[in-house]
């Protein structure tokens, strides 16, 4: 029996153009802040950072306001703190994430599927959790014209824990 990859659908409040620009132009608006390369044409490279932690996709289809393809061509993944660390930094590579676009109008189902990303990973759980927040903050970006990037949450978290420890002092 295959083991399912890691899958998620979300309806969208943004015409299909909307959503493929989201995806080929604003990657640092919904998934990190720290993003160096382009990726809005077939052959583009990118990374994505996450303090430690990166990921290098290169485009490797592109179909006008219906799909996206990035194959993984390099990562370093570093468990968050107070977590078990990852033996396999480098789990992601040979990977592909492709994101479906479709609708018509101003209502958009998006599917993102990490082709290769199986509960059978070592970093499932935490790339499970991170993967439903970037949709999150994709939808958020296209729903409300604000998303949550990785480095505007890292300073969220550390304002929550500057209140607790002010609150337990």
């Amino acid at each position: 029996m295959k083991t399912p990859d890691y899958q998620s659908t979300v309806k969208i409040a943004a015409a299909p153009h909307d959503v493929f620009t989201a995806i080929t132009q604003r990657i640092p608006e919904w998934w990190s802040e720290d993003y160096e390369g382009a990726s809005k044409e077939l052959n583009d490279v990118f990374i994505v950072r996450f303090g430690p932690s990166f990921f290098q996709m290169r485009i490797t289809a592109l179909m006008e306001d219906q799909q996206v393809e990035w194959y993984c061509m390099d990562t370093h993944q570093q468990a968050p703190p107070g977590t078990r660390p990852v033996d396999n930094p480098k789990e992601w590579v040979g990977t592909t994430v492709v994101w479906t676009i479709s609708g018509e109008g101003t209502d958009t189902t998006l599917t993102l599927t990490h082709q290769g990303l199986t509960p059978a990973f070592e970093c499932w759980a935490i790339c499970e959790q991170g993967w439903n927040q970037t949709i999150n903050s994709l939808q958020q970006l296209l729903n409300t014209g604000k998303g949550l990037p990785f480095a505007c949450l890292s300073g969220e978290f550390l304002e929550q824990a500057k209140v607790q420890q002010a609150m337990e002092q």
